[in-house]
């Protein structure tokens, strides 16, 4: 007992500090007056998950999973409010924010896009699926959260024989666990393009060896608690930042990237952490998708 309430708080601490790490690129965003092109696509995704995670966690009283995930939902709603708000005042032709390096902006990308073409476009597209992601995310929890609570209704509990709350709180956990999942499906994905390039140079070990940690202790914290929903995704997360680190290594010189036309528009990968747990403390990978087409 004494081991998990100190895994917890360990891993509390961990993702506050990887969560935070956005935190200054969104101020000087805020600043300007000008997100610069941020990728806004999954931040209502990481708000879902961790809304999602603190559900739970109130449900069976898990105060370090709580904590994580009230933190996780106030600073990514917090981001998505900022980019509503920038992106509706933008005017004229969008542009960085910050440096070129690959981790001045944290866990935050931008996306590679004709942005003097689609301007326009994009700050409609941005606005239009944050709000609706947000309001969808949130109504997607709540439903869940309804459905995987004790019912006092009268007229419904012959169900209550049938789906016991131990079922109901297995759904939950399992939602939730998918949920954390999906957050790392996208960093995944994109391993692919750094062994085409043979550059592994947009990798930043800091960050990554911080999620590394974090994953690892959420997920020893979901072994000791009994929590599949929580170590199954911790646990992929840890697979996915080893990947990176021995792409770290084999393409250890930046001047071994490859020229590839195809691949120019491709923005380096950076390790997406989960949720509350697996957390996330995500990272926002860019995209090289053109939305206004």
């Amino acid at each position: 007992m004494l081991l998990m309430h100190i895994l917890g708080l360990i891993g509390l601490v961990c993702t506050l500090g990887v969560g935070l790490s956005p935190l200054s690129s969104v101020r000087e965003a805020r600043k300007i007056g000008s997100l610069g092109g941020l990728d806004t696509r999954t931040w209502p995704v990481f708000v879902t998950s961790y809304l999602l995670w603190t559900c739970y966690s109130i449900r069976i009283g898990d105060v370090w999973v709580c904590l994580a995930s009230i933190f996780g939902s106030v600073t990514w709603l917090y981001f998505c409010l900022t980019a509503i708000r920038l992106t509706s005042q933008e005017e004229g032709e969008l542009g960085p924010t910050c440096s070129s390096e690959p981790w001045e902006g944290g866990l935050l990308r931008r996306r590679a896009i004709d942005l003097h073409q689609c301007s326009k476009f994009y700050r409609k597209a941005t606005i239009d699926k944050t709000e609706k992601g947000l309001a969808a995310g949130l109504g997607f929890t709540f439903c869940v959260a309804f459905a995987c609570s004790p019912w006092n209704i009268e007229e419904l509990n012959f169900l209550e024989a049938i789906i016991t709350p131990e079922i109901k709180l297995s759904v939950f956990s399992s939602i939730c666990g998918f949920s954390t999942l999906l957050l790392f499906i996208n960093p995944l994905s994109r391993l692919w393009v750094l062994v085409k390039r043979r550059d592994a140079s947009t990798i930043f070990l800091p960050i990554v060896m911080a999620q590394l940690v974090q994953n690892l202790l959420w997920a020893a914290y979901g072994i000791l608690a009994l929590e599949p929903g929580l170590y199954v995704p911790s646990g992929f997360g840890v697979f996915v930042v080893l990947a990176q680190l021995w792409l770290k290594c084999v393409f250890r010189g930046a001047g071994a990237a490859v020229e590839d036309p195809a691949l120019e528009e491709e923005p380096g990968l950076f390790m997406e952490s989960l949720t509350p747990i697996p957390c996330g403390k995500p990272v926002i990978q860019a995209s090289s998708r053109i939305d206004c087409m």
